[in-house]
């Protein structure tokens, strides 16, 4: 990971403007992979002068508040008690004791400056927020788990099984037809909503200030990826590379591209429960890079809006939509409750909580209901792709995930 203990901003933007040569190069092309790698190479070269990466280990939580000045007063404090030992006077016990509590007083006082500045910074984001507020709980230290495989030999099991959860949890599904007798409708070759009459939705282009207020809104705390640039680096250097970056954006949605070094994750098993070792037992969640997350958000924003203009959403939808939360569908459920006990009639809640929902995503469903709200067909391939593309890298980069 990048060492930020002597990262300047001032000094990384000035040093990062001289290769504007380089940079500039970006706007004499098309191709949306080539133009990339010259902005992420020309990032990495840079930044490797001022946060070089070094592997380090970490043997507690990470004190981001801890300046210069608090370490001279633990400096000072353990001079003081190295004294005290030394002369056993009550008046070096006294100054240990005042030293001591100036520091620990400090410490509480920087923490909470800190933790204010982070919720204040990411104050539209709940995802972290909950980071910071279980960052600032004390919490039981948990032992990291020990593996009784070799390492590239478990990562090889967990690869094989995370690859394939979309064709297994098919495979189940179709078992449990046969096994039951359950005739499904196929989907697939039926269109439920009338397209022809309904204005498809295009990706349209983007402004500069646009993608500066994306940028300016991502989280802080959001990993950094596999190209380890994180959103503070991002942000610091937006002057510089704004344009080439939008231009990228620009060349992407022109061509229906989706640049395949942004299809690039890292993938860690999280344990959901049971034995760690097996790959079952455990979700992956795969850290995409930062500067991807721009172009998702844009995506993300035009197809909501066309999605709300052209009232392809259900009044019952609560997650995932504006204005909308948990909170919403309570207050109607109780509604609904409430309604029911008027009438005299029974209310009995039926609770369902699928294994494993998401592993159930059929993919050819999902590409399908995307055709009928609207995307056009090169969206929906494109995305089809891009669906087969991150297995295919998941497949060559998942060896390491133990290590």
């Amino acid at each position: 990971m990048p060492l930020y203990k002597k990262y300047n901003a001032d000094l990384f933007v000035t040093d990062l403007a001289k290769e504007e040569d380089s940079l500039l190069t970006i706007f004499d092309q098309t191709d949306v992979d080539s133009n990339l790698n010259i902005l992420k190479d020309t990032l990495q070269s840079v930044l490797s002068l001022h946060a070089p990466v070094k592997q380090i280990k970490l043997r507690s939580r990470p004190c981001h508040f801890l300046n210069q000045e608090i370490k001279d007063l633990m400096r000072s404090r353990d001079l003081l008690l190295k004294q005290y030992i030394q002369s056993r006077h009550d008046t070096e016990w006294i100054n240990f004791k005042h030293s001591r509590d100036l520091v620990k007083k400090t410490l509480q006082e920087a923490e909470k400056d800190y933790t204010f500045e982070e919720v204040t910074a990411n104050k539209n984001s709940s995802g972290s927020l909950w980071k910071i507020i279980n960052r600032a709980i004390p919490s039981k230290d948990k032992q990291r788990p020990a593996f009784t495989k070799d390492l590239k030999v478990l990562a090889n099991e967990f690869d094989q099984f995370f690859a394939k959860v979309d064709s297994n949890a098919t495979d189940a599904v179709q078992r449990l037809r046969e096994e039951h007798d359950i005739t499904v409708r196929d989907s697939s070759s039926e269109t439920d909503t009338d397209t022809s009459s309904m204005e498809s939705f295009n990706l349209r282009t983007v402004s500069l200030e646009e993608v500066r207020q994306i940028v300016r809104f991502l989280p802080m705390n959001i990993s950094p990826g596999p190209y380890k640039i994180s959103a503070r680096v991002l942000k610091d250097c937006l002057p510089v590379i704004l344009g080439p970056f939008t231009d990228i954006i620009y060349c992407s949605i022109l061509t229906n591209t989706f640049p395949f070094n942004w299809k690039e994750a890292q993938v860690i098993p999280i344990l959901r429960d049971g034995d760690h070792e097996k790959a079952a037992n455990n979700r992956p969640r795969s850290m995409l890079a930062v500067v991807s997350k721009v172009l998702e958000r844009i995506v993300l924003n035009q197809f909501s809006a066309y999605l709300t203009n052209s009232n392809r959403l259900t009044t019952q939808q609560s997650g995932n939509k504006n204005a909308h939360s948990t909170e919403t569908l309570s207050i109607l459920l109780t509604d609904n409750i409430l309604e029911a006990i008027d009438k005299k009639l029974i209310t009995t809640p039926v609770l369902l909580d699928p294994s494993k929902a998401f592993d159930s995503i059929d993919h050819a469903k999902l590409l399908h209901k995307l055709f009928t709200i609207g995307a056009p067909h090169s969206t929906v391939v494109i995305t089809h792709c891009e669906l087969h593309a991150a297995l295919e890298k998941l497949q060559q980069d998942l060896y390491s995930v133990a290590q």
